[in-house]
């Protein structure tokens, strides 16, 4: 800005174009200044200015700039020149501050970065479905009444002979089954019939799974106390079957005993195993129906069956042998398809013996069926 003066008040510019008298930006356009009439309108950019003027135009700089600094967050500001025209006239320009930034920005990013965590956490708990199903469930919870009590009731009171399609004929022959733990199938190992259990314990157990008429049964002598027992009326149609599970034998007796329908052939098998630890069917041992009986020790056996691998879908049963549980130390015709596995607790040694009679080599029917 060599050899320029202030168009303002004709004072010398520094490097940057600033006034050093008035502090007036000369680098902008003049139309963004709006200036009143002074009285040296008419003198040349050369004139001197006299001490008060001097001290009048430092007293300008500072108010502009103090005024600047205040007007910063509005935009625009209002000067009052008081020196230069010998009377008070207004200046006006547009603040070349920055606008004050809005929130908006700042409350977006918080929000994306809430939504980023939030994915990583539900992604975290979808590792364990477990947790997800255990969290559905408690939410569901505070939701919905508890009908668990009033269902029980129902169930307690159900008749569980109300669906069945026929009646078993009242004529037929006694009969009289001791039976120890066990699968056993109504028209393979025992007659149709309408029997009566005598069990040796209060909690012995029978449990009747009958999918064509609709009867499901789980009896212990206990429930004689509650009258919701059915022990006394066991109706046992053809193909239903029938688990028992005491420690020592359950006698069966009927007088309505019917003629055998179903065919039961001999078991085509004939080698017997010794078992330890985990053992899988078509690998350690022959796929077929066996008899388990505990040769040392005493414990779980769990049995697996894989049906489904695309969904999932296995049975999972356990099994206790031995003196100290309620199933005593052997159990009768245990169906085991090709790839179910036996996993037998430490310590445990198993005997399997084929059974004698079966209904049928297809043995993963058995658990399509029931």
């Amino acid at each position: 800005m060599f050899g320029k003066k202030c168009s303002l008040c004709g004072g010398k510019l520094d490097g940057r174009g600033i006034c050093t008298e008035c502090g007036l930006d000369n680098t902008k356009n003049d139309k963004a200044y709006h200036t009143g009439q002074n009285r040296c309108e008419n003198q040349p950019l050369t004139h001197v200015h006299t001490e008060n003027t001097m001290e009048a135009g430092e007293a300008k700089r500072k108010t502009i700039r103090k005024t600047s600094g205040e007007a910063g967050y509005t935009g625009k500001a209002e000067h009052t020149n008081p020196t230069i025209s010998g009377r008070r006239t207004s200046q006006s320009y547009t603040s070349m501050r920055n606008p004050k930034k809005k929130r908006g920005c700042s409350l977006f990013l918080f929000v994306f970065i809430l939504i980023i965590i939030g994915i990583f956490v539900f992604s975290s708990i979808l590792d364990n479905i477990d947790l997800v199903d255990r969290i559905q469930y408690e939410w569901e919870g505070l939701f919905e009444e508890d009908y668990s009590e009033e269902y029980n009731s129902e169930w307690e009171e159900r008749d569980p002979y109300a669906d069945v399609t026929r009646e078993i004929p009242a004529e037929g022959s006694e009969e009289s089954y001791i039976l120890t733990s066990g699968c056993y199938i109504v028209g393979v190992h025992i007659p149709e019939g309408i029997y009566q259990a005598d069990m040796e314990d209060d909690f012995d157990v029978i449990q009747v799974d009958d999918p064509e008429q609709n009867i499901y049964l789980y009896e212990y002598r206990y429930l004689e106390e509650e009258n919701n027992c059915h022990l006394d009326d066991l109706r046992l149609y053809e193909g239903a079957v029938l688990y028992v599970e005491t420690k020592t034998q359950a006698v069966l007796s009927t007088s309505n005993a019917q003629p055998l329908k179903e065919q039961a052939i001999g078991n085509p098998l004939t080698q017997e195993y010794n078992l330890k630890g985990t053992v899988r069917a078509g690998e350690d041992f022959e796929p077929g129906v066996y008899d388990l009986e505990l040769v040392s020790g005493e414990g779980y056996i769990t049995f697996y069956l894989l049906m489904d691998e695309e969904y999932d879908y296995a049975i999972e049963n356990t099994l206790s042998l031995g003196e100290a549980f309620d199933t005593g130390s052997c159990y009768k015709n245990l169906v085991i398809p090709e790839g179910a596995e036996l996993r037998c607790d430490s310590g445990v040694e198993l005997r399997l013996t084929p059974s004698d009679i079966i209904s049928s080599t297809d043995y993963r029917s058995f658990y399509e069926t029931y």
